[in-house]
């Protein structure tokens, strides 16, 4: 019963995205699709596709400032920065880009000969990426909603469960602080160890540290990074940079496509995107992603072939990011994990 749901589970992962993109092509109206690419501005898309890079830099900045402050052993951003782009390969093709944390692990892991606090500056970089997106929405949803053209209860109930969420976010980690939470990171050290041998398995890696050793006392504690003032508002105005530079970025893609729209409307896009796309419902994100397109700016007046069209520009600049990170970095990446 279990290898047949796993393997109905793969079959959906796979098939998903064609039956999404299925659906969506057979609404779409080609002859207007293919107009809009003849009159693109390719000054605009040039300008998307330059500045996306600025956002892997930030991504690296930001876990050089935790690796450093959790490790007792400080890396450098050369090295960081490597391995930051090599892995975001394999995490696009991996369910909620656990290949790419795992990676990242790995990588700095047998550096150091320790997984302790690669493990820990992981985990505190989710909670601050999760704080900085989560406020984001927050501040930003008062000033779309006057541009919803349909009906907002959606996006009210984005806004309030968004609301209720961080709360309770916050009051789990108060009670976090208050008490030892040794089973929690007893419950980190399972969940990690198991996702690092299984990513192992996948690149054919060898001579681990020995996983059943991780001690998170080994390590400064999850919870002083955010007793830090300067690294916690450093690395949360890093998270926000990040999601401007996407903001950004669809902004010119927008305006390559002769469509005017307002910067707040990308702004309030960038984080509900980054939520929704770390649900792994299929391969890359594909059909999710031009669905979630579609719908979210429908909201907002924008025409279906627009959208689509914006979302596959997007994803034309995500891959050429990942290619370039894919290609010889990659690889050279894997053979120095494989000598450490």
């Amino acid at each position: 019963m279990n290898r047949k749901y796993i393997l109905l589970k793969r079959f959906l992962y796979f098939s998903l995205p064609l039956i999404l993109l299925f659906f969506i092509f057979k609404k779409v109206d080609f002859s207007l699709l293919f107009s809009l690419l003849e009159d693109v501005n390719l000054v605009y898309i040039i300008l998307a596709l330059a500045i996306m890079p600025i956002s892997i830099v930030l991504g690296s900045g930001r876990w050089y400032l935790l690796n450093n402050f959790y490790n007792k052993k400080p890396l450098s951003f050369r090295y960081i920065s490597f391995h930051y782009w090599a892995g975001l390969a394999i995490g696009y093709f991996t369910p909620g880009n656990i290949g790419w944390d795992a990676y990242r692990i790995i990588a700095v892991g047998k550096k150091l000969k320790t997984y302790t606090s690669p493990v820990i500056t992981i985990v505190s970089e989710k909670f601050i990426g999760f704080l900085s997106v989560s406020l984001m929405i927050l501040i930003v949803f008062p000033l779309i909603e006057d541009h919803l053209l349909k009906d907002g209860k959606l996006y009210n109930k984005i806004y309030f469960g968004g609301s209720g969420i961080l709360a309770l976010v916050i009051l789990f980690g108060g009670l976090i602080l208050k008490g030892k939470g040794e089973n929690i990171s007893d419950w980190i050290n399972s969940s990690v160890c198991s996702l690092i041998l299984k990513f192992s398995k996948l690149v054919k890696l060898k001579k681990l540290v020995n996983l059943n050793s991780l001690d998170f006392t080994q390590s400064r504690s999850l919870l002083s990074g955010f007793k830090n003032p300067k690294l916690l508002f450093s690395t949360f105005f890093i998270s926000w940079g990040i999601l401007i530079i996407s903001a950004l970025s669809n902004q010119f893609l927008f305006r390559a496509l002769g469509y005017e729209i307002d910067f707040s409307i990308n702004l309030f896009a960038a984080p509900v995107f980054f939520i929704l796309f770390l649900i792994p419902l299929s391969f890359g994100s594909l059909g999710v992603r031009e669905g979630v397109y579609i719908v979210f700016y429908d909201q907002f007046g924008v025409p279906m072939e627009i959208a689509l069209l914006v979302s596959f520009l997007s994803l034309i600049g995500i891959l050429l990011n990942n290619a370039l990170g894919a290609g010889n970095i990659l690889i050279n990446g894997f053979k120095k994990l494989k000598k450490d």
